[in-house]
């Protein structure tokens, strides 16, 4: 397993990779934000760093995907632009969260919603595809969205997909928010794309092996041959959180 940080940039990256950290995972929607010239310059440190972003977060923020009124024009505009700054930085996988861009709002159908997440993600892996990308579809507890809280509901999607690029993401925080059992990591083994970490007591770093259920969620990573990538996203306290999460991640490889 590689073992990569969910940064806004590249400023630590030379550090984390003296660490022995394997990546970063950066924004999608920042980077797309970028004027040329930032993008330009982005470009030139991450050529210069040791580690590359290997995986995007933040997927889309700017346009709803879900609901009566999706601007799709708009919506294909900007995957055109930063899927492409994706590639150039590194990217493998983007990871489809995205909350507040694919929340159902009150009193509209839920059937309707789960057809224009669907719609989303054929389009993204798709185009995706070209570059050689991955799509996962991260699961999110239900305080921060109202849909596709669990590992398990993401499965029907991909199925209905039905996308090469198109998988999962198992996030150990949200799974223990949701009280998801581990055990499903077992049915979706094939379509385990990417994983995230945190502690699920404040979402922060991890720091002991005690802290949180971290065993019993790696031993079923072990047992079905995961050997990807998990990247830690979580509430920075100091610099020492990064060597630490580190330090407790690699006592399970």
């Amino acid at each position: 397993m590689k073992f990569g940080v969910c940064i806004s940039n590249f400023e630590n990256a030379v550090f984390l990779s003296q660490l022995g950290y394997s990546y970063i995972e950066l924004g999608l929607q920042e980077i797309a934000d970028l004027s040329d010239d930032e993008f330009l310059n982005l470009y030139k440190a991450c050529q210069r760093n040791p580690i590359k972003a290997e995986v995007f977060n933040s997927c889309i923020r700017r346009y709803n995907i879900v609901g009566p009124n999706v601007d799709w024009d708009n919506i294909k505009i900007y995957i055109a632009k930063a899927i492409p700054r994706a590639y150039l930085l590194g990217a493998q996988i983007i990871v489809f969260g995205s909350g507040g861009a694919r929340r159902v709002p009150d009193r509209f159908s839920r059937e309707i919603a789960k057809q224009q997440i669907i719609d989303f993600l054929k389009f993204i892996g798709d185009f995706s595809a070209k570059f050689n990308i991955k799509i996962a579809i991260e699961n999110l507890n239900n305080n921060e969205c109202n849909i596709l809280n669990t590992v398990e509901e993401e499965l029907e999607y991909v199925e209905k997909c039905n996308l090469a690029n198109v998988g999962v993401l198992a996030d150990f925080y949200h799974m223990r928010v949701e009280n998801e059992d581990f055990n499903v990591l077992k049915k979706v083994s094939n379509k385990l794309f990417h994983v995230h970490i945190a502690n699920s007591n404040g979402r922060f770093y991890p720091k002991n092996i005690d802290e949180d259920n971290y065993k019993d969620f790696f031993a079923v990573l072990n047992e079905i041959g995961y050997d990807k990538r998990i990247s830690i996203e979580a509430r920075l306290v100091a610099e020492t959180d990064y060597e630490n999460a580190f330090n407790v991640l690699n006592i399970f490889l």
